[in-house]
């Protein structure tokens, strides 16, 4: 019976190794550096990623269906979703604020 080999390296020793300066991904880090567009709207502000090609597929896919409430809902994020709904918005609100998110991007309307 042989005896395996073992392989030695000069490789340094982990211990030392710098630490990664963030765990995002490059998509991530690519959103971060978008562009976004200021919508005020009940004494908020809500920030919607300026570049239609970066928007979340799930948005495109709910305005091409006219859900605008979900197209929206989707292009806030979870955080500006909330942030829209602790303002215990009616359907009247909601058209408003779609409507300055339409008008801001030069579409018609939201669908709603």
């Amino acid at each position: 019976m042989t005896t395996p080999r073992t392989r030695k390296t000069n490789a340094p020793a982990m211990d030392n190794a710098p630490e990664p300066q963030d765990h995002k991904s490059p998509a991530q880090r690519e959103a971060e550096a978008a562009e976004f567009i200021s919508i005020e709207h009940a004494g908020r502000t809500f920030e919607i990623i300026a570049d239609q090609d970066d928007w979340p597929l799930l948005a495109i896919q709910a305005f091409s269906k006219n859900l605008g409430i979900d197209a929206i809902e989707h292009l806030l994020g979870p955080r500006q979703w909330g942030m829209y709904l602790s303002t215990n918005p009616t359907r009247r609100d909601f058209n408003v604020f779609s409507d300055k998110i339409a008008e801001e991007f030069g579409f018609g309307t939201t669908g709603n």
